[in-house]
Order: C-alpha cells, then sequence, then structure tokens
C-alpha cells in the first residue's frame, strides 16, 4: 500500500489543478485592474466657451444678440425667461429694462455658470410744461404783470427776452414798455420744448398840439410850416423807433424807423410824412408846410403806425 499517498495527492497540486489556480488569479487581477481604472476616470465639469451679447448697450424696443458655446454638458439652460437652449447657438432678446442673462451648463459631475448683461438705456424724455401764463394779459405803459409757470424733468430753464436763467417753477413781475411775447424753454438731454405768453400793452393815443407856425423857404418857393407835437410822447418805448431793415424800406431807405408817423387831414387825406425818426423825443417835432398863397386844411391829426405789429395809433384832431 506503499502508492496510497500519493493517490490521495491534491488536486490542486495537480496539473489541472494548478493551471485552474493560474487562471483564478489572472482573473482576479483583470478584475482588479477593471476597477482601479474605473476609480481612475473621473467625469469633467462641462465648459463654457463663450457667453456674450452683441450689443451689449440698446435702447428700449431695440434687440440683443446672445450667443453662446457649451462642452461637456448634457444639459444647458439660459434664465431669465428662455429656459432650455442647444449647446450652441443665438437668440434675440428684447428686454425692457437693464437685464443679466445667466447661462447654467450641467452633466453628472455638476454645473457651471456664466452671466452677461445687456443694458438697456433708459429713454429720456423732453422735459414737460405744466403750464406757462401770466395775469393780467393786457396792461398799459407803466404797470405791471405776472409771468407763472412749472416745468418738470428740465435740466434747464430759461424765459426770453430779457429774463434769462430760471427755477423749475416760479413767478416773475414784468413791466413791458411794449406789446411783447415771452418764451419758455425748458430743456434736458432729450431735447428742449417752448410755450409762449404774450403781454399785451396798451399804449395811449398820440396826444396833439399845434405850437405854431414858422415861414420856410426852398428851391421850390416860401412855405408856412405848422409845427405839431405830441405832448405824451415819452409814453411810447424807444423799441417802436429803432432801424428796422427786415420791414419794407422807405423808398432808397432801407434802415427806416420801424415806426412811421403821418399826417392827415380831417379828409383823412395824407400831407406828409415821417418814416425814419428814431427816437420817442422826435415826436415833439412834426411838421407839415403849405406853399403861400395856397389854402391850410381846417384840422390834422397824426397816425403812430405799428409796422412790425400793423397796429396804429391814431391822435386828437387839431384846429389849424
Amino acid at each position: 500500500m506503499s502508492g496510497g499517498n500519493n493517490d490521495k495527492k491534491s488536486f490542486w497540486n495537480t496539473l489541472p489543478g494548478i493551471l485552474t489556480a493560474i487562471a483564478a488569479i489572472i482573473t482576479a487581477i483583470g478584475g482588479l485592474l477593471v476597477i482601479l481604472d474605473e476609480d481612475d476616470t473621473q467625469v469633467e465639469l462641462p465648459k463654457i466657451e463663450q457667453f456674450d451679447s452683441d450689443p451689449a448697450k440698446i435702447n428700449p424696443g431695440e434687440a440683443s444678440q446672445l450667443r453662446w458655446g457649451v462642452s461637456g454638458a448634457t444639459q444647458t439652460t439660459i434664465e431669465p425667461r428662455i429656459g432650455n437652449v442647444a449647446f450652441t447657438g443665438t437668440k434675440h432678446v428684447f428686454p425692457s429694462k437693464t437685464t443679466t442673462y445667466t447661462l447654467v451648463a450641467e452633466n453628472e459631475a455638476g454645473s457651471v455658470e456664466a452671466t452677461v448683461e445687456v443694458l438697456v438705456e433708459p429713454e429720456e424724455k423732453v422735459p414737460t410744461i405744466g403750464y406757462f401764463e401770466l395775469d393780467p394779459a393786457g396792461i398799459c405803459v407803466g404797470e405791471n404783470t405776472t409771468l407763472n409757470w412749472t416745468v418738470s424733468g428740465a435740466t434747464e430753464v430759461a424765459i426770453e427776452p430779457r429774463i434769462g436763467n430760471v427755477a423749475s417753477t416760479g413767478t416773475r413781475r414784468v413791466s413791458p414798455d411794449e406789446t411783447t411775447t415771452y418764451t419758455l424753454i425748458a430743456e434736458n438731454e432729450a431735447g428742449n420744448v417752448e410755450a409762449t405768453v404774450e403781454v399785451l400793452v396798451e399804449l395811449p393815443s398820440p396826444d396833439l398840439i399845434l405850437i405854431g407856425t414858422e415861414d420856410h423857404t426852398t428851391s421850390s418857393g416860401n412855405f408856412t410850416r405848422y409845427k405839431l407835437s405830441v405832448t405824451n410822447w415819452n409814453a411810447y418805448p424807444p423799441e417802436l423807433f429803432q432801424a428796422a431793415p427786415d420791414l419794407p424800406p422807405c423808398g432808397l431807405n432801407t434802415e427806416s424807423s420801424r415806426t412811421w408817423v403821418d399826417i392827415y387831414d380831417l379828409r383823412g387825406d395824407r400831407i406828409y410824412g415821417f418814416c425814419a425818426l428814431g427816437s420817442p423825443s422826435n415826436l415833439q417835432n412834426l411838421w407839415f408846410a403849405v406853399k403861400k398863397g395856397e389854402t391850410s386844411p381846417q384840422g390834422v391829426y397824426v397816425v403812430l403806425k405799428d409796422r412790425r405789429r400793423n397796429q396804429d395809433y391814431i391822435s386828437n384832431r387839431v384846429t389849424i
């Protein structure tokens, strides 16, 4: 029975057993390598390649284009009010106010974000003139009237003529010598608006008197000159007698005055006139001439014609 121990030899000591054991070890090592390889391979976060807007600044009602590009993501969204989008793309947006858009890219590893702002310039509006008025609307020379106004949304407010910059709300007493149009101008970066009021200044009728006569000789013969004067001449503003080259000339005189003075007889026929008086004080030295031997008019009156305003001021009648 000397061979009994060899018969009882373990299977693992046999060639088939050894081969089986080697195969099992190789299988185990392979599985371990797979596990180690899986542990070494990690999913990376998505990458946002691009996220911008063009243009970055717009006016209300205009469009800006969002542009983006993402890699390694399973889902991409843009907020507000857009939602899921492709990984690469463009989209026009029309924000009514400055808005920050957020791009979110996600995968199994997590999420990344990027933001872009579309700046909406606030819409500038021209100022608003609440009111521009005067009280009273009509005055006599030497009296006052009051301008009243209110303006909103202006960076600068002015009243012309002869006042200049004023507060946005206020009052101002004025005493113009003649009918005057005042203009309120309100400005800001968006532009300007205007409003006007007219102060009607009632000028008195000329108070005409005959101050005498004198003999006058010219190359045309001998004349009697009748000298007239407007006693309330100082009630008329100097502006009435400024040169007015923008108005029709008096013959060849392109610098004739704004106001012409004509002398009429009692029938309404023009006798003589003055078109180049330079001052109200010249109203003290009016005259007309009648040739010796001819009949003088029974009476006369004068008319001051303000050509710019097409306004006549008619005097009383004077007996000659």
